[in-house]
């Protein structure tokens, strides 16, 4: 009797597992759950903003630099692709101040200030004197004072870095063609120019670009 129930119990399970994890060496089944084939994660943290305009490849700095230069004084919204800093673009650019340092000290800053603000509120709540020693002892609270500064200051730095570079990414699409997510050279050897324009505009951008001896000159509209 007891073997009876134990293989009712055991084909009970059986059918509820093959109804559940599909054939073998087949993809699951998902019964009663909702389908999570329809967008990939990659599609749920990418902007949905579109890119429509103009990009370019460069070989040279110089020729990069005077394309931006040209792109600035025209009033043109661009993204500058390279693989490392160089001053000659960020001159071209107008040497743009970015909001990270002052950042940096805030958060630096709000870390010193609870470094010595905690332990001197601990001390003078729970008062522990200790000979003719201070109760509030800043030289003890300086160590404290200085760690919370490195971590709140790294850690709204690192927040604040992926925080502005997303909102700028909404504000100022790339473009997300296979092409240009398959082109890793912006990363090694090449300067990239991404020109945000209307499309009836599309080749003055086009020509000045190839003007400056431009590699490539891609179109996404």
């Amino acid at each position: 009797m007891m073997l009876k129930k134990f293989g009712g119990m055991l084909g009970a399970f059986g059918h509820r597992a093959a109804a559940t994890s599909g054939p073998v060496g087949g993809p699951p089944h998902t019964v009663g759950r909702r389908k999570t084939d329809q967008k990939s994660w990659r599609a749920w943290i990418t902007p949905a903003v579109k890119f429509y305009g103009v990009w370019g490849t460069f070989e040279h700095v110089d020729e990069a630099a005077a394309t931006i230069a040209t792109l600035r004084a025209q009033a043109w919204e661009y993204s500058v692709l390279t693989p490392c800093t160089r001053h000659e673009l960020e001159t071209a650019m107008g040497n743009p101040q970015s909001k990270i340092p002052f950042i940096t000290l805030f958060f630096g800053a709000t870390g010193i200030f609870v470094g010595y603000a905690f332990p001197s509120w601990t001390a003078l709540d729970w008062v522990l004197p200790v000979s003719a020693k201070p109760i509030v002892g800043i030289p003890a609270f300086t160590i404290f004072g200085f760690e919370m500064m490195v971590l709140l200051g790294g850690l709204g730095t690192a927040l604040s870095i992926f925080g502005l570079g997303l909102l700028d990414l909404l504000r100022k699409p790339l473009p997300r063609s296979e092409r240009f997510k398959n082109y890793n050279r912006f990363s090694v050897d090449r300067f990239g120019i991404a020109v945000r324009c209307p499309q009836e505009q599309a080749e003055k951008i086009e020509k000045l670009m190839r003007s400056h001896s431009a590699e490539e000159v891609v179109r996404e509209y």
